[in-house]
């Protein structure tokens, strides 16, 4: 099996408390904070590649790490500022990674007709969207299929999870003919 590439980690966690986002906004050079068009407020953390969504109620969303170790690191960074910065007490808080989007080549070309007619529930409409979006059943994943080869696959709860969706999508390529 080809070695994927994970993309992005989607992970969210709750603060315990309400957060001012306007004022926190002024605490960060990097934030985005703009009510009419989002009741959260972006803040980058280039350093881990993540960038956080801080909500007034104390959600918190984070995207963009690659690892799940750069993932709790960026949290343990952007934790200890809200603690520095006096908006926090606790740093410890209970992260739940809920969301992987990892990409893999398998270096043949799909037919992506036949491969529209064998992969259950797919959606192929070559005039609108240059790729297939297949959900597989087990696991449940979503995967957007290009006729190159390459693969993206997104919802995976972890690097388990997009192993044997990818080697579940290898056989069903390989056993319909689906590639060259």
């Amino acid at each position: 099996m080809q070695r994927f590439d994970i993309q992005n980690i989607f992970a969210s966690f709750s603060l315990d408390s309400t957060i001012d986002v306007e004022n926190l906004s002024k605490e960060f050079t990097k934030s985005i904070y703009d009510p009419q068009l989002s009741p959260s407020l972006e803040i980058r953390d280039d350093e881990h590649g993540i960038v956080f969504r801080v909500f007034n109620t104390g959600q918190v969303t984070c995207l963009g790490g690659k690892s799940e170790n750069e993932v709790r690191s960026g949290i343990r960074t952007f934790l200890e500022k809200l603690k520095q910065k006096n908006y926090i007490i606790s740093t410890d808080v209970k992260v739940e990674i809920s969301n992987y989007v990892a990409t893999l080549n398998f270096g043949k070309r799909i037919r992506m007709w036949k491969a529209a007619y064998f992969l259950k529930g797919s959606k192929y409409n070559c005039h609108r969207l240059p790729w297939l979006i297949y959900e597989s059943e087990k696991p449940k994943v979503l995967f957007h299929i290009f006729e190159n080869g390459k693969i993206i696959c997104t919802g995976a709860q972890n690097r388990r999870e997009i192993l044997a969706a990818f080697k579940a999508l290898k056989t069903q390529l390989k056993e319909n003919s689906l590639w060259y």
